[in-house]
């Protein structure tokens, strides 16, 4: 049976070796978070300014509809769901993988 710190330094061990620790951590970090959100709230009234210009329609078609715009928000769900792994790695999640 493995010690307490033999444990952790064995999931630090893997999660350097990891692809998938290594991509949950890129796309959970906090200052991800925070550019998704504050880009997200510029594009918001960008589309609002083309809603009240022109029509409704338009920031449809520019905006909330766009390919982008939805890789944008599958990221930010992404980030969403991969940011409690961040926070929990050590103890609790990676006994998952470590079997």
């Amino acid at each position: 049976m493995l010690s307490k710190e033999e444990r952790k330094k064995k999931a630090a061990e893997r999660c350097t070796r990891s692809v998938i620790w290594r991509s949950v951590y890129a796309l959970g970090s906090l200052d991800l978070a925070i550019l998704l959100l504050l880009s997200l709230a510029g594009v918001c009234a960008v589309a609002t300014f083309l809603e009240s210009g022109f029509s409704a329609r338009v920031a449809r078609a520019y905006v909330y509809n766009a390919p982008w715009f939805n890789v944008w928000l599958l990221l930010l769900a992404l980030n969403l769901t991969c940011s409690p792994a961040n926070r929990n790695h050590p103890d609790k999640i990676t006994k998952i993988f470590m079997d």
